[in-house]
């Protein structure tokens, strides 16, 4: 895959997931903090197969679980129909592929 999104490749991919022709991305958090694009807690961006970037992941603020000082994403699967990302603190969130929103799933520790 490549990316059209200068910003974004400049990172290390720590996994992804093809998705009905697209690309859903979770980057090395290593590299990235608040002033980086992504955000380290925006480390997962979805991409068509002409590597144009759809989305970011969003909707975070209405996660009540989710600490942007002290999160990111480290994984993604899909599982029976769902598109699901685990964070550092053991929480797993339920993926909208159409436009990245999240929502609690469950906690995995």
């Amino acid at each position: 895959m490549r990316c059209k999104s200068k910003e974004s490749t400049k990172y290390d991919v720590r996994d992804y997931i093809k998705l009905n022709g697209n690309y859903i991305v979770v980057y090395n958090y290593s590299y990235l903090d608040d002033t980086t694009s992504p955000k380290i807690y925006e480390n997962v961006e979805c991409f068509d197969s002409q590597g144009e970037m759809l989305w970011r992941i969003n909707s975070i603020d209405e996660c009540e679980t989710f600490d942007k000082k002290a999160d990111t994403f480290t994984g993604i699967r899909f599982h029976d129909g769902k598109c699901l990302v685990n964070t550092w603190s053991c929480f797993r969130y339920l993926v909208n592929v159409e436009n990245g929103n999240i929502k609690r799933f469950d906690f995995t520790k």
